[in-house]
């Protein structure tokens, strides 16, 4: 009998171990899911302003970022920004992050302009008051 009580007590206790094995990988399943929420908006692009920028024709960067009103929660979208016409290449979406901004007093969302350079020469223009030197060479 003594055996058979000793076996039956291993068995629990694997049992109970199950039990709070199972419970912790659901909680750090759980805790996983949070952090990975959480890092899409922590770890988003931080956009720097690139007042003078060289590149070769076929190289892109993200040249700025656009903010929105500075209560805004959201990143302004690509379409509603308004961008110059410039002769060297082209804009595109640079994506949804932030941007320090100074008259805001902090940061805030942003959506990147990314410019994709397709002819050799140098500009100037501006974007939403900041000036753009691009120099592209072949």
């Amino acid at each position: 009998m003594g055996k058979i009580s000793t076996i039956l007590m291993m068995i629990q206790d694997i049992d109970m171990k199950h039990k709070i094995a199972t419970k912790g990988l659901f909680t750090l399943g759980a805790l996983l899911i949070g952090i990975a929420g959480y890092s899409a908006t922590a770890f988003a692009s931080d956009f720097k302003y690139h007042k003078k920028v060289n590149l070769r024709v076929g190289q892109s960067i993200v040249v700025k970022g656009v903010r929105g009103k500075c209560s805004g929660t959201k990143a302004p979208s690509f379409k509603s920004l308004h961008l110059p016409k410039i002769r060297l290449g082209k804009f595109s979406d640079g994506g949804a992050g932030t941007v320090q901004s100074k008259s805001c007093k902090k940061r805030v969302p942003a959506r990147g302009v990314k410019f994709t350079a397709t002819k050799p020469g140098f500009d100037k223009f501006e974007i939403y008051k900041d000036s753009v030197i691009i120099n592209v060479k072949p």
